[in-house]
């Protein structure tokens, strides 16, 4: 997935800054799925690189809904301590699809540019016996296609 958020590019602050949530939810993944995330340009403060709350993926999935695509989770801030690192384009940031995160605040004019990849572990038993779901659906919308190879 490629990303560039800015509050001047959305229409609702969930498109620029991605609330408390957990990755699993939205994967239905393995229990020990990860997701490689990194920055495509030099991310500092400014730019609301991502906030990351260590320990917190102990927790397990903490919500079984998505809201706006995303599962958001109710979390006590304080309970944990708060790592948000500025990264540099070559860097890379792995963490586990249970681990409780979100988008820091853009405070700049510049466009946040990132990168995440998700990995899910094919073997994991429950993974296997839940038959290998995948929520996420990519394919052509007849919708679009009708508009525009049938305009009259």
């Amino acid at each position: 997935m490629l990303f560039f958020n800015h509050p001047n590019l959305a229409m609702a602050e969930h498109f620029y800054k991605t609330p408390l949530h957990q990755d699993w939810v939205s994967m239905l993944a393995s229990q020990d799925s990860i997701v490689v995330w990194f920055p495509l340009i030099d991310l500092k403060i400014g730019h609301g690189p991502v906030i990351f709350y260590p320990g917190s993926h102990k927790l397990g999935p903490l919500t079984d809904k998505l809201e706006n695509g995303f599962a958001e989770v109710p979390f006590d801030r304080s309970a944990y301590p708060k790592l948000q690192p500025e990264v540099n384009m070559g860097d890379i940031v792995i963490f586990s699809t249970l681990l409780v995160h979100e988008s820091g605040v853009i405070t700049n004019n510049q466009i946040r540019w990132s990168s995440h990849l998700r990995y899910t572990n094919m073997e994991d038993v429950d993974f296997v016996e839940r038959g290998f779901p995948s929520p996420y659906i990519n394919k052509p919308s007849q919708e679009l296609i009708d508009k525009y190879l049938h305009k009259k």
